[in-house]
């Protein structure tokens, strides 16, 4: 056998081998460039499926939502309470759903009891007032004046307009003519002549 012939022959399994190799890579690359464009369309078409869908499940409970509920702007609610006294509840928005027309929730709800100098007043970010006890339930960033002084800072407030009583059962910091003081609940009875902390209650008195 010639010294050619000898190399053609210990080097034909390999170009065998690696023209193997390539007709392999050359289907794969065929077959990715059907694939790869397929996969991407149905992509394409689930996320138009999704949006179509959510789309027609969504509007309709919005438009239900508008249906079921009365909007009203600049909101006032007025009463009095069984002392004499009148008292108005203003509201940037309130919204009232048909199903519980009593129940009407509030941003950004005040409460004004009395008139004039004296009048006491109690503002919170969100609220809920029922008109069918006249239960006023305040909630975050509420502040209470009761209009001789004393004002005080929670995060909730409960609010009964028929005896003008209020009770939070979150913790209070006040500020009044006498110092100040700090409790995890309290309450504010008789026109507000009364006020009863409990829970680690701590006061400090600045003499006049």
């Amino acid at each position: 056998m010639t010294e050619t012939a000898a190399i053609n022959a210990a080097t034909s399994p390999q170009r065998r081998a690696e023209l193997t190799r390539w007709r392999r890579r050359s289907r794969l690359v065929r077959t990715l460039r059907v694939v790869l464009p397929a996969i991407m369309l149905a992509i394409l078409a689930t996320l138009g499926g999704l949006v179509v869908w959510r789309t027609a499940t969504e509007q309709p409970a919005a438009q239900r939502e508008a249906q079921t509920a009365i909007r009203l702007v600049n909101a006032r609610f007025v009463g009095q309470v069984k002392d004499g006294r009148s008292f108005m509840i203003g509201a940037r928005q309130a919204l009232r759903d048909e199903k519980d027309y009593q129940s009407v929730s509030l941003m950004e709800p005040a409460l004004v009891v009395g008139q004039g100098q004296g009048s006491s007043r109690v503002t919170a970010r969100i609220g809920n007032y029922n008109e069918s006890d006249r239960m006023l339930r305040l909630r975050g960033d509420v502040r209470i004046d009761d209009g001789k002084g004393l004002r005080f800072a929670a995060q909730e407030a409960v609010i009964d307009t028929r005896t003008g009583e209020v009770i939070g059962q979150s913790q209070v910091q006040g500020d009044g003519p006498l110092g100040q003081l700090t409790a995890n609940s309290y309450s504010v009875q008789d026109k507000g002549d009364r006020l009863v902390l409990k829970g680690g209650v701590r006061a400090r008195i600045e003499g006049r």
